[in-house]
């Protein structure tokens, strides 16, 4: 990593750091309200960087996201920005999960950024959860991405196994254009309160072959083989507010890179 990644990476962070101050400030400020709040709104403020072995600049991400959960479902709201590949690409999402009783739940994900070149232009997933019954759980979804030269739909479905406190799943993504192209991955994670959310305390365990697409100089977009292992937690510090933190190492080739994130959240 040159000084030039180094004074923008630390830079970055100086600006997550006020964000997550002004957050953990306003949730001071609105203590007297807290209880007009409790029904479930959430947000959080992450830095991440990914640092190659190589003397490619390294990948950054700052993003922002809120969190209103409901009785039924959740709705979330992000917004961010990737540095990669020498350009800055701003986007903006929104997550949706909609529960449908004892039979599962939905979940509706949309992200957009415009004009990018280094990462999706738009990255639309539908994906519905059954419940199968014993504490097990099975999935399917339609992961469809715009890049500048060519797009990529990818099929998804998972296996997973609650018990007690613990959430285990087996993921597969699979390019039906590709025959080799299949991403799969095993997590582990403890929900400390035994529900989830954008802010719940939790801890896990994630590896995985095959990643993401990745977009090659010529604007084109191929999921590349590639084994990863990370670990992540999140718990709080201060009240309502809670600290996450992740790290891991993605063997890729000339794109192996260790990553680590930071973030702050707050239930308000």
């Amino acid at each position: 990593m040159g000084r030039d990644d180094a004074d923008r990476i630390r830079h970055d962070l100086y600006l997550t750091m006020r964000a997550a101050l002004l957050v953990a400030a306003l949730m001071a400020l609105s203590a007297s309200a807290r209880a007009q709040h409790r029904a479930g709104w959430g947000g959080v403020v992450s830095y991440g960087v990914e640092a190659f072995r190589s003397d490619r600049e390294a990948w950054q991400r700052s993003q922002v996201a809120v969190q209103r959960r409901f009785s039924e479902g959740a709705a979330s709201l992000e917004a961010g920005h990737w540095r990669r590949n020498g350009e800055t690409a701003p986007f903006a999402a929104t997550d949706l999960y909609r529960s449908f009783g004892r039979a599962g739940y939905g979940n509706l994900r949309a992200q957009v950024a415009p004009g990018a070149t280094a990462i999706a232009r738009s990255d639309l997933l539908g994906e519905g959860y059954l419940a199968l019954g014993g504490g097990w759980e099975g999935s399917f979804g339609v992961r469809h991405l715009t890049f500048e030269a060519n797009t990529v739909t990818l099929g998804t479905g998972s296996l997973a196994r609650y018990a007690g406190n613990w959430l285990i799943r087996v993921r597969a993504v699979v390019d039906p254009a590709a025959v080799t192209g299949v991403s799969t991955s095993l997590s582990a994670r403890h929900l400390f309160d035994g529900t989830g959310g954008l802010t719940a305390p939790f801890a896990e365990v994630r590896l995985g072959q095959g990643q993401e697409p990745i977009v090659a100089p010529d604007g084109t977009a191929a999921i590349r083989q590639s084994w990863g292992v990370s670990v992540r937690a999140q718990r709080p510090v201060l009240g309502r507010v809670g600290l996450s933190v992740g790290t891991g190492y993605t063997i890729d080739g000339t794109l192996s890179r260790w990553h680590t994130d930071l973030g702050v959240a707050a239930a308000f």
